[in-house]
């Protein structure tokens, strides 16, 4: 929590997945909220734990491109 609080302003993004049973949607959304700006979360519904990817590939490689594109234009 302290360490993601003192990254900004560098961008984060993070992924995760409602149906994540091994590290909760909670914990992922108590770091959004500690993080500062810019930022940026994706949470899934019915995915699980790093299954994003597999999920949706088109809608992921999107989403993490256009959040490389946004954060290395600046």
């Amino acid at each position: 929590m302290d360490a993601v609080a003192r990254i900004a302003p560098r961008p984060l993004l993070v992924i995760h997945g409602a149906a994540d049973t091994t590290v909760r949607p909670g914990h992922a959304q108590r770091l959004v909220d500690a993080a500062g700006e810019p930022k940026e979360f994706w949470l899934l519904p019915g995915v699980g734990h790093v299954g994003a990817y597999f999920a949706d590939r088109t809608a992921y490689v999107d989403r993490v491109a256009g959040f490389f594109g946004r954060a290395l234009e600046a």
